[in-house]
């Protein structure tokens, strides 16, 4: 899959690619496919990466629950 001009200010650690109106982040499960996540537009997606998969990653529903998978199994 491609990945846009975007990507290069993404800091979030689950984030694999986007392109068009997908952004990719790595899977949930064990054994299952990457996550993607569709937008009803580009410009959408973009406003999303801008506030979710860059900077203000932490702030990220999908984060949350990834960083969770990995405190648990440290445990």
């Amino acid at each position: 899959m491609a990945t846009s001009w975007n990507s290069a200010d993404v800091m979030c650690p689950f984030y694999k690619s986007d392109d068009g109106a997908r952004i990719v982040c790595e899977n949930l499960l064990q054994k299952s496919k990457n996550v993607t996540h569709r937008f009803e537009s580009s410009a959408e997606k973009q406003r999303h990466m801008k506030r979710c998969c860059c900077e203000h990653y932490k702030r990220c529903l999908y984060y949350r629950v990834l960083s969770e998978k990995y405190e648990s199994a440290e445990r």
